[in-house]
């Protein structure tokens, strides 16, 4: 699958994924989101514009840019999708700690009384996906900066 990978140091990289087409953890294909969340320290990427087998160190990797329908369960909406005004969405311009500036919109579903910005980006999850049109911004919460609501 192709992808943009955002490292700790230097510019994003185009690549291609390889991932599983079941995943023990829900129904349908291995997600971005999966790979980053568990497995070895290290996963294989094949470089899109020169062709080289490459072993990318799990922890480096700040975000990762793909289809947004890769991140997706096949033939099911999401909860937060489903929700329909419970669900909080939010523009936002996201400042990661390699410099690099993503914008979209975070798609959330909190109980009553937690639907703010800040309640999202301080549950739990290690990770959040801020969508930008038909991409998917899988983004590791610990590498950002700063969150600017637009």
């Amino acid at each position: 699958m192709p992808a943009l990978l955002h490292v700790a140091s230097g510019p994003p990289r185009d690549v291609f994924l390889f991932l599983f087409d079941a995943f023990p953890g829900h129904r349908g294909p291995e997600r971005p989101s999966d790979l980053l969340s568990d497995g070895p320290a290290f996963f294989p990427v094949v470089n899109a514009k020169s062709g080289e087998f490459q072993l990318i160190a799990r922890e480096r990797v700040v975000a990762i840019s793909a289809a947004l329908e890769c991140e997706l369960i096949p033939g099911e909406l999401p909860p937060e999708d489903l929700a329909g005004d419970d669900a909080t969405k939010v523009n936002a311009e996201i400042l990661l700690a390699n410099g690099t500036r993503l914008s979209g919109m975070l798609v959330f579903l909190m109980p009553e009384g937690q639907r703010r910005l800040q309640d999202h980006l301080n549950e739990t999850a290690a990770f959040l996906i801020l969508r930008d049109g038909n991409t998917a911004h899988v983004i590791r919460k610990s590498q950002i900066i700063e969150v600017a609501q637009k």
